[in-house]
């Protein structure tokens, strides 16, 4: 997971390394790959098709729009792919870079091959010039599974927290074989193959859709546990998280950077039919960083209970979680 992470998109304006002119003496070839890519995220979670306008080159929009109309991949789930999305950074020369940005909530990978630079006014920004959008299954070389409604809700057999470790673990393992650091800028595939993720991402948003049609004024108690989460104090937190299990990641949590709290957007709403009643999962990632998730679980006649992690470390907490429960 080494090359997995959130940096502040400075790249738009700095001085672009494999584009062979001179480096920013503070900023790393992967550290700029990743800010690169990361300034390139958040452009498209924002509006999908300025960022294809100001980080593809010509004849890569070309394809772009030809191939996001193929797959049928409107603005709306284009732009929650970009939101829920992290940033991985492969090979790098001076000809150009290999970055990935994969989404394990839609378990969808998109990899960019980056060329020169081009100059807008005052700032140069590096072109991608070439794509591919996969599945995970097909990314990681496994069989893909029909679409089930349980693909998309937390699995009953171990938590949701879990299969999103494992899935971005063995992503970033896949991508690092295919793409090491000494590599060659060069894309093995430019298919795009994400009619699975199409229709996972399309169950899943309509599941957040009905958050606004909630029962029984779970929609209030969504907003209020939405707010306290972005003020973070963390006494507050343990009032409304009074689960014994949670009062670790109410202090941690505190204390994370009040930019990433602040940034947190409803991800994930899920709902199923408990032994005693009606259970549900709310997901939350930040805008900013979205390898930052947290989790919030709220059952009949139980303690609201809270985990976040970041998942940067999947492989390290998944091996822990398999450890545990061995």
């Amino acid at each position: 997971m080494r090359r997995i992470g959130y940096v502040a998109a400075m790249a738009l304006c700095a001085v672009n390394v494999w584009a062979g002119e001179p480096q920013a003496p503070a900023m790393a070839p992967t550290v700029m790959a990743l800010s690169v890519t990361e300034a390139f995220r958040e452009a498209m979670a924002e509006n999908p098709k300025e960022g294809v306008r100001l980080f593809f080159s010509a004849p890569a929009r070309v394809v772009w729009d030809k191939r996001c109309s193929e797959a049928e991949l409107a603005e709306v789930p284009l732009a929650d792919f970009f939101t829920g999305a992290v940033s991985m950074a492969g090979a790098l020369s001076e000809k150009g870079a290999i970055t990935a940005l994969y989404n394990p909530w839609q378990d969808a990978i998109l990899l960019l091959r980056w060329g020169p630079s081009v100059r807008y006014g005052q700032e140069r920004v590096p072109q991608a010039e070439e794509t591919a959008f996969l599945c995970g299954e097909t990314f990681r070389g496994e069989a893909k599974t029909p679409l089930r409604v349980d693909t998309v809700v937390p699995p009953k057999s171990r938590p949701l927290a879990t299969v999103l470790w494992e899935k971005t673990a063995a992503t970033a393992a896949r991508f690092d074989v295919l793409y090491p650091l000494t590599g060659e800028a060069h894309l093995h595939t430019t298919a795009w193959d994400i009619a699975p993720t199409v229709a996972r991402t399309a169950l899943r948003m309509k599941w957040l859709v009905r958050l606004g049609e909630g029962k029984g004024g779970e929609l209030a108690r969504v907003q209020l546990i939405g707010r306290e989460l972005r003020f973070g104090e963390a006494e507050r937190l343990a009032r409304l998280f009074p689960n014994p299990n949670t009062a670790f990641y109410c202090k941690t949590w505190a204390a994370v950077p009040a930019k990433v709290r602040q940034s947190l957007v409803p991800y994930g709403w899920y709902a199923v039919q408990g032994a005693k009643g009606r259970e549900l999962m709310l997901a939350y990632v930040s805008s900013v960083s979205p390898t930052v998730v947290t989790l919030v679980s709220l059952r009949p006649e139980q303690p609201a209970t809270l985990e976040w992690f970041d998942l940067k470390q999947s492989a390290e907490l998944l091996a822990v979680w398999q450890h545990n429960n061995k």
